[in-house]
């Protein structure tokens, strides 16, 4: 088992997605709301893998698949809030 401080990441994580679907919700963000709730989701888990497997998920291949996923989630995230503004703008 790892020290508690391996576990400050996936918790910090998890409660920045919180923040942003609330947040979000009270601001009306629309879809890219639920989109960076996940990345952060996604983040969270993976950290906490990290911190309870005995393999290092942020090196090596676990750490390219992870680097790629979260660049497709900014890709994405940045394309819907694009899509977004410019539907408000019209």
């Amino acid at each position: 088992m790892e020290t508690i401080l391996s576990f400050v990441y996936p918790a910090m994580w998890f409660l920045i997605g919180i923040g942003i679907i609330y947040v979000g919700k009270k601001n009306n963000f629309g879809v890219v709301t639920p989109a960076a709730a996940i990345m952060f989701f996604f983040m969270a888990f993976w950290w906490l893998f990290d911190a309870i497997l005995d393999v290092d998920m942020l090196s090596g291949n676990f750490g390219w698949v992870f680097r790629i996923i979260m660049a497709v989630f900014v890709l994405i995230i940045i394309l819907l809030y694009l899509n977004l503004k410019k539907k408000r703008k019209d």
